[in-house]
């Protein structure tokens, strides 16, 4: 499965899409009703990376980190208590993964 590829600048598909509607998997978590980024798409991880920058964080400096303990997506609102497996991530060139494909994958990317 392929989509059209996205310029560097696109965001319209950095979060994880449901294949029925095409709409962004909307889900129960810790912060409430949320939306989970598409790590996979590059675009993403270079906008995601570019929020963690030292100038961001006032009197930071680049010994600054940030600790993910999310190996795996949690969604509480879910079966399993994770992004449902046929939901759909989009990279930037196009190519369309399933979640089942990359589910052990997601924390480290």
């Amino acid at each position: 499965m392929e989509q059209a590829s996205q310029d560097s600048q696109n965001l319209t598909n950095i979060f994880v899409k449901m294949p029925a509607t095409g709409y962004n998997f909307l889900g129960l978590c810790w912060s409430g009703i949320s939306v989970w980024i598409d790590f996979l798409n590059e675009n993403a991880q270079a906008y995601w990376s570019s929020l963690y920058s030292p100038e961001k964080f006032k009197g930071s400096n680049s010994l600054y980190h940030a600790w993910n303990d999310m190996n795996e997506p949690s969604v509480f609102s879910t079966v399993h208590r994770t992004l449902p497996f046929e939901s759909l991530h989009y990279k930037a060139d196009g190519t369309v993964v399933e979640h089942r494909d990359i589910h052990n994958m997601y924390g480290a990317l």
